[in-house]
């Protein structure tokens, strides 16, 4: 195919000043321009970055090193930012708002070390917000070193910060984040480009946003608007990238690499990538995405010939030392191409490109010499007359044909020839309404009017130093036309209006009190009712409009602010603004006394409010009424809860304990009936009860009501008493609260009373006052001895461990039924007991321990009368089965096994239902079995599970490589089975890990053994590797090059390629390269050669041809 890019020939030459005034006539006169600088001693100020809202106000955003910077760009104004008080090397950030005329608005600098801080970019959001990124500098005082930070900060448009999202740059040693670029969605979710060293942390809770690399990778991070980071996605090369946002969503990443740049389409949403685009042998400097395609700005600086056409299709451009420009449609489809000659002795570079609304394109770039800007047949020449170069800014129109281009820079003509302009570059174009914005950086003394008549100059020289300055430039048509308004406009007199309120009104509209007057009048000249006024329109340096509009001022007296009668009302009203009792007409709230909005007649009420209402009349609004409000909030009133009553109150509502005012009474806790005072309460009710102050009735209260209806207290009816004790009734063992004793009368007996024997004695008890209705009957006899009794007791072993742990004291109960009033010890033998031998008693009786067998104590029980006892306590421990099942039992595949569960026991019982001290199985699966030892009144039983589990020989599903070097090369085995397996690439040393480290290249074979003896399987790896040069020098020795152990890969396919990327040799199975190229030896150099395995995986590396 031929070529795409031909040497232009038959071109045509124009004169200059005709294609000049063709690129003026479309809209590119000189409006205004601004310097952005130091004073004193102003060293190097950058502008790197702009954005245009809507109504045409700038932000640009750059870097200073001036310690003296003024933050005010126009020629007469001043706000000095005064970094003197720093004393190690100045670099710090601005940001600058201008209105549409150039005017300064507001200023920001920022960080508080500005040792190396760096500014990148301006951009506004959907949300009509501005966000800035920037890395600034921290000095960490506690660690005395300096931090820096990645910066993306949020401002409103009058320079409010609203938010900021902070990410460190270091994380230890030799791991470090750098940035790039960032762009906006119209989520307004932020998308961060750049490139980072070692392993970096961006959240601790979440692996999935961390990166790592051994040397410098790429990488977009995804941050939603909130500041939450979304996700992250790395790239092996920083060689320098870029992103933006498609009219889709999704994001283009330009992305260079060692042998040119490759352009990526990504997810927005999960960051896959959906298409690529190779560019091989070619530099790109930067892109542009719009709504009709993808701009990339080239350059070549090669002799041979190179394809701009990603596809298959061959694209060519040719000839030393050029750039170009590619247009790819939005699937990454190429469209076309223009190319741009360098002059013999001069340049041309482009360093940016900006679409318009309508799809025209537009460059910004440098030049020197003599350079032909129509890349058609045809010819437009600029010429640099700089000393080191000057700006060119062109325009192709929406079919990518040549529409016009000027020259920023040399003053033309010239005012001295000592008047050089140096290095002029515009880094950003925005296009809005027509009008074009530009900003940059230059030096010593340029002209910013692209006309040949005028000239407009900025200075960057001064006593000391000759240096860069930042500048934004306005091109656009003049517009002399007269301006469009009312004649008669009416205004209210409480506004005290000026001629700022005259419409229409801007800083390019000027307003006159005659309509020959050369004066305009300032914007805080008051108006007069019924006086004429005369504007005109006067935009940067284009001449003022001619014909004036003429309008007359109506002054109308402002009616009185409206009067409040009634502003007091019930939180449970829901009151809104509407409910305020106010005399006036057209009512408007407001939440202060200046607020510009006001504020919906639906917004609730709050206390010990002031709200503002006005009233409008006439189409004037008054002065504002402040009206305090008051929103009574009645407290609930106060009672505990629950409340218990007695049964036999027969109680109330009247009688529940409240604290409150005019107390009402309901059944719920909303709604619900009133109830009377007098109604009888029920047990486990909520009653609900509010309070009523100053006609607000509050909340409700819920108090639960319980009736007490106390029960008999409880114990045995028939008690045994030593009568040696002198027992009385605080003797008798009973359970209750508060007991009251009394006789078979009825009559109340006090707690001293002396029991006597064959009496009954009755019991009643006091729970939260209230007495039980029924009493407990206790008969009482007296005997001369302790009713204590012997006891014993069986123990399964539970630990089989020969020993049990008991308290003594748990057996009181078992061998004397009433324990009040006794005193227990314990001794080893009836005789120790018998005589209270101190020497023999065991002490530790809460801890005792039971040896495997019978084991006696016997128990001493004593009163406080000469009535004891010794009873026998008889503990036995019985030891439980022991089961010697493994856990797991494996079975190889097609076998079964007989599980044996021990014999000498009463009862097997398997989880299969066998009841045989063996069994066999032949599945795998989860099993158990209980064996059971009966005595004569315990059965002591032990329960194993267990789990059969298959084993059978491994399937090798995969053997993955890591070769291509001398002795760190890794072989890792991808194996399934149901068996456990362990691995060998000797079949004598076997390991339980799959992966082998630290191997030289070579043949290997892979076992993989069943660790239950099920079987070994087998295959065959090997690991490659080349040498890193040969010398065919036919000494025979390194004569060749090939692949090592290629002769064992038998689909192994090797390709070698010279440094421009031109196939030299393609070997196969066992061949070598001797160095030539068709029969003619190849210079000594590196060469590079991509290796394809059969499972389609690629290794790419370089040696070296040495003679």
């Amino acid at each position: 195919m031929t070529s795409f890019f031909n040497k232009k020939s038959n071109k045509i030459p124009f004169l200059f000043l005709i294609l000049l005034y063709s690129f003026l006539a479309n809209g590119q006169d000189f409006q205004w321009a601004r310097q952005i600088k130091g004073i004193s001693s102003d060293y190097a100020d950058y502008a790197n970055g702009l954005a245009v809202d809507s109504s045409e106000n700038s932000y640009i955003i750059g870097n200073t090193e001036s310690l003296l910077f003024d933050l005010d760009p126009t020629i007469s104004g001043v706000n000095i930012i005064d970094n003197t008080n720093i004393n190690h090397t100045f670099r710090g950030t601005y940001l600058i708002k201008v209105d549409s005329n150039g005017n300064y608005l507001w200023g920001k600098t920022f960080g508080s070390y500005q040792g190396s801080d760096s500014s990148y970019d301006v951009k506004i959001g959907t949300d009509g917000n501005i966000y800035a990124l920037l890395t600034l500098q921290e000095l960490n005082s506690s660690l005395s070193i300096i931090d820096s930070f990645i910066k993306i900060i949020k401002f409103s448009p009058d320079g409010t910060i609203l938010s900021t999202i902070t990410i460190p740059q270091n994380y230890g040693y030799n791991n470090n984040l750098y940035v790039h670029s960032f762009e906006l969605d119209d989520q307004n979710n932020i998308f961060l480009n750049g490139y980072f060293i070692g392993n970096i942390i961006l959240d601790t809770t979440n692996p999935l946003m961390n990166v790592s690399t051994n040397s410098l990778s790429s990488y977009i991070l995804k941050i939603n608007n909130g500041g939450d980071f979304v996700w992250v996605k790395q790239f092996d090369s920083n060689m320098g990238s870029e992103i933006a946002i498609r009219p889709d969503g999704n994001i283009n990443l330009l992305l260079n690499n060692s042998i040119g740049y490759t352009l990526y389409n990504i997810d927005s949403i999960d960051n896959t990538i959906i298409w690529q685009k190779d560019f091989i042998n070619q530099r790109q400097r930067t892109f542009h995405v719009a709504t009709n395609g993808i701009v990339i700005l080239g350059e070549k600086n090669y002799y041979d010939t190179i394809d701009v056409d990603p596809s298959s299709t061959v694209s060519n451009i040719s000839g030393n030392n050029t750039s170009f420009i590619i247009f790819l449609n939005l699937n990454g489809t190429f469209i076309d191409s223009k190319q741009f000659y360098k002059p013999t002795n001069g340049d041309v570079k482009f360093t940016t490109v900006t679409t318009d609304s309508d799809g025209n394109y537009f460059f910004g770039g440098t030049f020197s010499d003599t350079v032909d800007m129509n890349p058609s047949n045809n010819t437009f020449n600029l010429t640099s007359n700089g000393y080191k170069g000057e700006a060119f800014y062109l325009k192709l129109d929406v079919n990518r044909n040549f529409e016009s281009a000027i020259k920023l820079g040399d003053e033309n003509p010239k005012l001295s020839p000592y008047n050089n302009c140096e290095y002029f570059r515009i880094k950003k174009i925005k296009i809005i309404n027509n009008n074009n914005y530009l900003v940059g950086d230059f030096m010593w003394i340029c002209d910013f009017d692209p006309s040949t008549t005028n000239q407009y100059t900025f200075n960057t020289v001064n006593s000391s130093t000759i240096n860069f300055d930042g500048f934004i430039l306005k091109l656009g048509s003049c517009d002399s036309s007269k301006l469009v308004g009312d004649i008669d406009q009416t205004f209210c007199s409480n506004s005290n209006p000026t001629v700022s309120s005259i419409s229409p009104n801007s800083s390019s509209i000027l307003w006159y009190d005659s309509a020959n007057s050369s004066s305009p009048l300032s914007n805080t000249t008051t108006l007069l009712n019924n006086k004429k006024y005369y504007g005109t329109r006067k935009n940067g340096n284009c001449p003022e409009s001619t014909d004036r509009l003429e309008i007359t001022a109506h002054i109308t007296t402002s009616s009185p602010a409206p009067l409040s009668v009634s502003s007091e009302f019930c939180l449970s009203e829901n009151a809104t603004l509407a409910n305020i009792s106010i005399m006036g007409q057209n009512i408007k709230w407001y939440a202060n006394i200046t607020d510009a909005t006001t504020t919906p007649t639906t917004t609730l009420l709050q206390n010990d409010v002031t709200y503002y209402a006005s009233q409008t009349v006439n189409g004037c609004e008054s002065e504002r009424t402040p009206i305090f409000v008051i929103v009574h909030d009645i407290n609930t009133p106060t009672a505990s809860s629950p409340q218990t009553f007695c049964i036999q109150e027969t109680a109330t509502v009247n009688e529940i304990a409240i604290t409150g005012q005019n107390i009402k009474w309901y059944d719920a806790l909303t709604n619900g009936a009133l109830l009377s005072s007098s109604a009888q309460l029920q047990n486990g009710t909520t009653y609900y009860a509010s309070q009523t102050i100053n006609g607000c009735e509050s909340d409700r209260i819920p108090i639960l009501i319980n009736i007490q209806n106390t029960a008999a207290p409880t114990g045995n009816t028939n008690q045994n008493f030593c009568s040696s004790q002198n027992p009385t009734l605080n003797t008798i063992v009973i359970s209750g609260t508060a007991l009251q004793w009394y006789n078979s009368t009825g009559s109340l007996l006090p707690n001293s009373t002396t029991l006597q024997d064959g009496i009954t004695y009755y019991a009643s008890q006091i729970v939260n006052g209230c007495e039980s209705t029924t009493k407990l009957a206790i008969s009482i006899s007296l005997i001369n001895t302790l009713p204590a009794n012997n006891y014993s007791e069986l123990f399964c072993d539970d630990l089989n461990d020969g020993s049990e742990k008991v308290n003594l004291s748990d057996y009181h109960s078992k061998i004397i039924s009433n324990t009040s009033g006794y005193t227990f010890s314990y001794y080893p033998n009836y005789s120790a007991a018998e005589n209270e031998l101190v020497k023999n008693q065991i002490i530790d009786f809460s801890n005792f321990k039971l040896a495997l067998g019978d084991n006696k104590i016997y128990v001493r029980i004593n009163s406080n009368t000469p009535c004891y006892a010794i009873s026998e306590l008889k503990l036995t421990l019985l030891s439980k089965p022991q089961i010697t099942i493994p856990d797991v039992v494996p079975i190889c595949e097609n076998n079964s096994i007989t599980i044996d569960a021990g014999s000498g026991y009463d009862n097997y019982l398997w989880s299969t239902g066998a009841t045989t001290a063996k069994i066999n199985i032949d599945s795998p699966g989860n099993y158990s079995v209980t064996v059971t030892n009966n005595y004569s009144t315990v059965s002591c039983s032990t329960t194993k599970s267990f789990e059969v589990r298959k084993s059978n020989i491994a399937t090798i599903n995969s053997i993955d490589t890591q070769d291509w070097t001398d002795n760190q090369n890794t072989i890792t085995v991808y194996a399934t089975g149901a068996g456990d397996f362990e691995y060998s690439i000797d079949g004598i040393h076997f390991q339980d890990e799959s992966q082998f480290t630290n191997l030289i290249s070579g043949q290997y074979t892979v076992h993989v053994r069943d660790k239950n003896g099920c079987g070994t399987v087998t295959d065959e790896v090997y690991l490659l590797m080349y040498p890193k040069f040969f010398t065919p020098n036919g000494d025979g020795f390194n004569d060749s090059w090939k692949i090592k152990f290629s002769d064992l890969e038998t689909t192994l396919s090797i390709k070698i390629f010279d440094r421009y990327g031109k196939l030299i040799k393609e070997l196969t199975l066992n061949n070598s390269w001797d160095g030539t190229f068709n029969g003619q030896e190849l210079p000594a150099t590196d060469y590079w050669f991509i290796v394809t395995r059969a499972n389609g995986n690629e290794y790419k590396g370089h040696f070296s041809l040495k003679r």
